[in-house]
């Protein structure tokens, strides 16, 4: 590591690198998992053991899978925070095919390598077969330890992440964060930054290792190419240690450095231009996503997330009505055929989102959009509070009304008459039968997050 890198990121002492802590990635157990003879005639997880060890940003992965009933179309890899990353078989395995008494070995075998970036600290990968009949079929799992070089952190606001699904009153929630003094929230009715969002986009895209390894073996067949897509890296052989920590290892820490210096700038410039005093806290959206979460908390160790959510009967309602208004299909509705459907899809959503709040380190924060209408003072200070900001009754009072004046894009953002009436739609936009159906369907999670069953 050179020694400009080294002032710039390390944190801890030059033990912790030199030590077990030193950054990379461990394997600690490798697991073959049960699968049904119906949808795999067999699959096998070859690399890596236990007890591998690494200090690059990267956990590289081999093995087959055949397909009993339907070709595998392809591997994925998956974990808590979602898919992590998914790869065609194109290796031949002649010794699969002998052994399975098949006509051909091409296409059984599988070789990729993952990011490590935004996985946990303690994570857990399970590897699993994507048919081409659609259906999923797990067969191995890995668990280990994922260490990133700490970052220095200069001064400046600390990002703020509304963990949501669409249609959830986040809009007005940044509204209210943005009305403190101490947050920066940039115009959320007429902008909707995503600048750490961005960056952190370009740093898991860049920080991929079948994007950082194209310098050796560039695949030119995109205008794209340098990110790599749609290529793999089970041909390349690899290259020399110092060569794979230089690509691999210091040019992502480098990366992950800038990424957060131009998040750093552009909300200081927006804490400059808007406001007298500088902020301590920068507030965006986020997509509930653990890669895009973990990496930001890497970037900005001392990042907090409310995490919020709403009645799921209600957030379909309110989708399809902005549909309909806006002639759009989005937020998932499109990649369902009914509306009935559709209600799976939240469901699964808000299940995840709660998952992550589960997941955090305790001083994270869950917030209803209903009792964000009916107690706004008494939720409000109770965020404020958390997150160790003035939460005195006079702050309060004055980002509720400061947030309650009306702005340009307010009304076309709603789908309800008024705030009031968003809440609890469903019993007036529903029918008794799909009332009945929808809240069926949702039971759990609407247990999980709190909200009163109806009797029977």
């Amino acid at each position: 590591m050179n020694s400009d890198l080294e002032s710039l990121s390390l944190v801890s002492g030059a033990g912790d690198v030199q030590g077990l802590n030193k950054p990379g990635v461990r394997v600690d157990g490798v697991a073959a998992l049960q699968f049904e003879s119906a949808g795999l005639l067999g699959a096998a997880l070859d690399a890596p053991h236990a007890g591998f060890d690494s200090d690059l940003y990267a956990l590289p992965l081999e093995g087959w899978a055949v397909g009993a009933r339907s070709p595998v179309s392809s591997i994925e890899f998956v974990g808590h925070g979602g898919l992590y990353g998914r790869v065609s078989p194109t290796a031949s395995r002649p010794d699969v095919a002998a052994h399975l008494g098949l006509p051909q070995a091409e296409r059984l075998g599988f070789k990729a390598s993952i990011s490590t970036v935004g996985l946990p600290a303690r994570y857990e990968v399970v590897v699993q077969a994507l048919l081409d009949d659609g259906s999923r079929h797990p067969f191995a799992s890995i668990n280990g330890s994922n260490r990133l070089l700490p970052l220095s952190v200069s001064s400046g606001p600390t990002p703020l992440l509304v963990v949501t699904y669409g249609r959830t009153g986040s809009t007005w929630l940044m509204r209210l964060l943005g009305s403190h003094p101490d947050i920066v929230a940039y115009k959320p009715f007429e902008y909707e930054p995503r600048v750490l969002s961005y960056w952190v986009g370009v740093l898991l895209a860049l920080g991929a290792p079948t994007s950082y390894l194209q310098p050796l073996a560039a695949r030119l067949g995109s205008d794209r190419w340098w990110l790599g897509d749609n290529s793999t890296i089970d041909a390349l052989s690899p290259p020399e240690p110092k060569l794979a920590r230089l690509l691999g290892h210091e040019g992502i820490n480098q990366l992950a450095l800038f990424a957060q210096t131009r998040v750093r700038a552009f909300y200081q410039m927006i804490a400059a231009l808007e406001r007298q005093s500088p902020a301590t806290l920068f507030a965006e959206k986020v997509a509930p996503d653990q890669r895009v979460l973990g990496t930001a908390q890497w970037l900005f160790p001392t990042t907090k997330c409310v995490y919020l959510v709403r009645d799921p009967r209600d957030i379909v309602l309110s989708i399809l009505a902005y549909g309909e208004r806006s002639q759009t299909t989005s937020f998932g509705r499109e990649r369902v055929q009914s509306d009935d459907d559709f209600v799976a899809e939240v469901d699964q959503a808000l299940r995840h989102i709660t998952q992550l709040h589960g997941h955090g380190d305790g001083g994270d924060l869950m917030v209803r959009y209903e009792d964000l209408i009916r107690a706004p003072e008494v939720e409000l200070q109770r965020i404020f509070a958390v997150l160790g900001i003035d939460a005195s009754h006079a702050a309060v009072l004055a980002a509720i009304e400061m947030a309650s004046s009306e702005l340009p894009g307010m009304a076309q953002h709603r789908t309800a008459a008024d705030v009031t009436s968003s809440v609890g739609r469903w019993h007036r936009e529903l029918s008794p039968e799909r009332q009945h159906a929808w809240t069926a369907k949702l039971a759990g999670v609407l247990e999980i997050l709190g909200y009163d069953l109806p009797a029977g």
